[in-house]
């Protein structure tokens, strides 16, 4: 239904393209010393990226009809269960529009950018060049085998000017190392030394692997604050399933800007040319949201943003709202027997505009519909039953991911692996042997339950799974392959 949304996944990807009817009995044979090699193929549960993609999707919010953003919240209920969904939806001006820019682009050259990312670069900036004004200040830095001010500050004031930046950008080649680090740096440093205030004055970092400068991730967050501090921001772009996108997000975060997952030459030429915006224009600053429950509703989880408890408050900030952007957290909570459902809670939104005034709104109610009300077994809001959807998906393979961690830990902790692997019949190793067919038949069954739960929405709305299902499916097959494999082996 909304693209991207196996950007929830990112291991899980790999299946359908390493995984054929005839190589998985291979691949478990020649794992890792034994038929749990397969289990390799099982994304380990700090690779779904629920929070993420919860926070990030795209929901089909309306854009606001005035003011910087829109706020769309959404109720729902089924059994006890009361659902809060509260979207963000930041204005969108047209790029020509939008106040003069000083960016510099941080790019991987490193061979982590083989494989096509480097020309899926080459082409956004091809996108890009047509859309750059006279007045803003573009650099691009490079960090591969050397760190290189590849293009200083510079306008472009014509073709030529365009076709000389073109020429230097495809010159460009994977090789080397990743110094994610002091690129970033230079980045910064060449947009402090032209730093104007009536400017956006912004690094976009984009990296399609790991740092290997060895700097621990403190130091990155020091410095994005620092210069956060002093009105340089930064957004990151992690490129490709290799990249550490988790570092990528969390240097958004400190620093001010957006984070982009981008797996596919279309979503980063679009997020060079019609959504650069949504990597550099703020429409607020300091959003934050305060959330308040009424009493018998019971906070049960939380999902997209993080958040503190004070003074009876649930509070998230939310950092930058940018152009177009959108923002969504999502929580669930119990219902006690006497709970009125016209009252479930309120909520409240303040932040800083961008002539840096600072405003406060609400409190908003957080009511539940007739139609909630009437039909209390089923998600009636389409996009609360998505959402619990995608829930339910990542809780479920991130529960497979533990129990595969589980089952490998167990193994190489266990002093009678040998013996486990080559005597299936001492009684220790069998012990063991029936622990792991349980969690494997365990891991099976949520897979299934999972694709059946989502079958369903799918069968009966509007809303169409048919990634999230493929991916069930590779699941169910490989984790099948592997029971049976594993039990013929003992």
């Amino acid at each position: 239904m909304k693209y991207g949304r196996v950007f929830l996944i990112i291991a899980g990807l790999l299946l359908p393209s390493i995984l054929g009817a005839s190589g998985i009995s291979q691949a478990i044979y020649e794992g890792i010393d034994s038929p749990l090699g397969g289990l390799s193929y099982v994304a380990p549960p700090q690779e779904v990226w629920l929070n993420q993609y919860i926070a990030q999707a795209d929901y089909g919010y309306p854009l606001p009809q005035s003011g910087p953003f829109n706020v769309i919240p959404l109720t729902d209920i089924r059994d006890s269960t009361a659902y809060l969904m509260i979207g963000l939806k930041g204005k969108k001006e047209h790029f020509a529009a939008l106040p003069p820019m000083n960016l510099s682009f941080v790019i991987d050259t490193s061979v982590y950018m083989e494989n096509d990312k480097l020309e899926w670069v080459k082409e956004a900036f091809r996108a890009y060049i047509d859309l750059v004004r006279e007045r803003d200040i573009i650099s691009v830095v490079t960090f591969g085998s050397q760190i290189e001010l590849l293009v200083p500050p510079t306008l472009i004031q014509n073709q030529a000017d365009r076709d000389q930046f073109m020429a230097l950008i495809e010159g460009l080649e994977p090789e080397g190392a990743a110094d994610v680090y002091q690129g970033m740096l230079v980045g910064y440093a060449e947009v402090e030394a032209n730093y104007q205030g009536d400017y956006l004055n912004r690094v976009i970092l984009l990296t399609g692997g790991r740092d290997n400068s060895g700097c621990p991730k403190p130091e990155f967050l020091k410095a994005n604050s620092f210069y956060n501090n002093q009105g340089i921001d930064i957004s990151t772009i992690a490129l490709g399933m290799d990249s550490d996108s988790n570092l990528m997000a969390d240097i958004a975060a400190a620093g001010g800007g957006a984070f982009r997952f981008i797996r596919d030459f279309e979503t980063m030429e679009q997020a060079f040319s019609g959504d650069l915006d949504r990597l550099v224009v703020p429409a607020v600053w300091q959003l934050s949201l305060e959330l308040s429950l009424s009493p018998g509703v019971r906070l049960r989880e939380v999902w997209g943003y993080r958040y503190a408890v004070m003074d009876g408050l649930l509070r998230f900030p939310l950092g930058t709202l940018h152009n177009g952007d959108t923002k969504t957290l999502v929580v669930t909570a119990n219902l006690e027997n006497t709970t009125p459902l016209n009252a479930l809670g309120a909520f409240s939104v303040i932040y800083t505009d961008i002539q840096g005034r600072t405003w406060r709104t609400g409190p908003f109610p957080l009511t539940v519909s007739h139609a909630a009300v009437q039909n209390q077994r089923a998600l009636t809001d389409l996009r609360i039953r998505e959402v619990d959807g995608i829930i339910t998906l990542g809780k479920s393979l991130m529960n497979v991911g533990n129990r595969v961690v589980s089952v490998s830990q167990a193994l190489a902790g266990s002093s009678r692996r040998n013996v486990l692997y080559q005597e299936g019949s001492n009684s220790s190793g069998s012990t063991e042997q029936t622990r792991i067919a349980v969690e494997l038949e365990n891991c099976l069954e949520i897979v299934r339950t999972t694709r059946d739960y989502l079958a369903d929405i799918n069968n009966n709305s509007d809303i169409t799974y048919s990634e999230e299902l493929q991916l069930l499916e590779n699941y169910e097959y490989v984790l099948n392959q592997i029971y049976g494999d594993y039990l013929a082996y003992y």
